[in-house]
């Protein structure tokens, strides 16, 4: 069986000294080891239900690439601006004396530091938000796997269970 563990996948072997039909037979005969491995099989069940929780945040990793995606646009439309204002500057300093035009020139640098800044930020926090989303569709995904992993041992230990039963019915006949 599989079963996550820190984003890990790792093998869960089947229960000790269980390798043929006889050595489960006797297996499911002692209720302490079939109580340990049903216990184990809870805590893999219950594992895969809290990551499958943990996957409904996707919807808020999607509201924060808006977000983000958002603050780039008005990033963008910050930097236009400024250039803008940038170039208007421009043009009337040329009138104005040199250490005004100084003044001015660093006043719009300094715009543009900060909306250039303000964009590299917001791209950081779009590329932050793309990953985080691609990491919580890749776990949803191995939660899927996990919970029919899980689905298809089920069935197979019911299966084995029911064959138990009709073999100790069969022993008990004779």
């Amino acid at each position: 069986m599989m079963g996550p563990k820190s984003s890990k996948f790792h093998k869960v072997d089947t229960p000790p000294g269980v390798t043929d039909l006889f050595s489960l037979i006797a297996f499911l005969s002692d209720p302490k080891q079939v109580e340990s491995q049903l216990k184990r099989l809870l805590d893999y069940i219950e594992l895969a239900n809290e990551s499958v929780e943990n996957l409904g945040k996707v919807e808020d990793i999607e509201r924060l690439l808006q977000d983000a995606e958002n603050k780039h646009k008005q990033a963008s439309q910050v930097l236009a601006e400024a250039e803008v204002d940038a170039q208007k500057v421009r043009g009337a300093a040329n009138a104005y004396q040199q250490e005004i035009y100084l003044e001015v020139k660093s006043s719009t640098d300094d715009l543009r530091r900060k909306a250039e800044e303000e964009r590299e930020s917001a791209h950081v926090l779009m590329n932050e938000a793309t990953q985080m989303r691609e990491n919580a569709e890749k776990d949803l995904a191995e939660a899927h796997a996990l919970a029919e992993q899980l689905a298809a041992r089920q069935e197979r230990l019911e299966q084995r269970e029911a064959e138990v039963a009709r073999k100790e019915d069969v022993l008990s006949q004779l």
